[in-house]
């Protein structure tokens, strides 16, 4: 027996809203996707930071004659007393990206002094670090002026950057600045990245509670696109997989509305060949158009039997009176 189900207008309204929502969710997913590769590459950063922090400090306290034992603590103000104070990143790509770096206000008065020592011993390191990790990295002094680098800017005091700023306030900060570059964009393959976003990460470096360097990192973030190369065989099991989900939907809904009218049809033409009257509706849920329909067709072949059952005895008896 037919089930009165949903009307044809909202099958074909669902099939609509799932057909809008697609390049929807895909826009979404894909800025979810470009947030979570910059939280990524801000990740690597902070981790780099950490450990050529950890190395220019052994090197400061060589510099210094701190002996083994003997080291302050590097517990920052706000986690004096806690074992782990983990860093977590804090780029956020709903807000608008800080303006390109402008150019040093200033250069240290004097290069020497045990920072420098310290920056001169991890610059070999820094330089053999650059080659796997592709990140760039500036060792500061208390004074937000540059005593190591993978590059240029040696000297020069970054205190006017905003991050390095936050850091020497003795927080962590993290910006993000557009690429700035005149090249075309490298090809998918390449080691270089195609990203269009640039992160600057400042790392603070406490002892005793007051900030005596900071590690300064830099890299590109990874393209969206170029990370969907890099999983294409992925991407490519999951575009098999939604076609095959697409199909299977436009099927269904098809054959909710084809299936109920087919057999009406079959049912109908049975009657007209004048085959035993069989009912017209069909059975399972069928759409609320196409069950009215049945119901009314019918109900009409319903009353048509029957007057022509009348009408045929009346002429039965009629015969008989002559």
């Amino acid at each position: 027996m037919a089930r009165k189900g949903p009307s044809i207008q909202r099958l074909l309204l669902g099939v609509n809203v799932l057909v809008l929502l697609v390049p929807v969710l895909a826009v979404v997913l894909l800025r979810i996707y470009e947030t979570h590769l910059v939280r990524q590459t801000e990740a690597r950063l902070i981790a780099e930071s950490v450990l050529i922090g950890e190395a220019w400090r052994a090197a400061l306290h060589a510099a210094t004659g701190v002996r083994p034992g003997d080291e302050p603590a590097i517990q920052p103000p706000h986690a004096r007393h806690d074992r782990f104070f983990p860093i977590e990143p804090m780029v956020d790509l709903n807000r608008r990206l800080t303006p390109p770096e402008p150019p040093p206000t200033r250069r240290s008065r004097v290069m020497d002094g045990p920072a420098w020592a310290a920056g001169r011993a991890i610059k070999p390191m820094l330089d053999r670090a650059k080659l796997v990790n592709l990140s760039g990295a500036r060792v500061l002094d208390a004074e937000g002026c540059v005593v190591a680098s993978t590059g240029t800017q040696l000297g020069d005091c970054l205190d006017h950057l905003p991050e390095v700023n936050g850091a020497l306030a003795g927080h962590y900060t993290a910006v993000g600045r557009p690429r700035m570059s005149d090249e075309p964009p490298p090809p998918l393959h390449s080691i270089s990245r195609r990203g269009q976003v640039r992160l600057f990460t400042a790392t603070p470096l406490f002892e005793d509670g007051q900030v005596v360097g900071v590690v300064r990192m830099s890299r590109t973030a990874i393209d969206p696109l170029e990370a969907l190369w890099q999983h294409r065989q992925t991407l490519l099991y999951a575009l098999v997989g939604s076609l095959l989900l697409v199909g299977a939907v436009s099927l269904f809904f098809a054959r909710r509305i084809t299936r109920p009218v087919r057999a009406i049809t079959e049912a109908a033409e049975a009657i007209a060949r004048g085959e035993a009257r069989r009912p017209l509706t069909p059975g399972g849920k069928v759409p609320a158009e196409v069950f009215q329909l049945s119901q009314a067709l019918d109900t009409m072949t319903a009353q048509l039997r029957e007057r022509a059952d009348y009408i045929a005895d009346f002429a039965a008896n009629v015969s008989h009176e002559l």
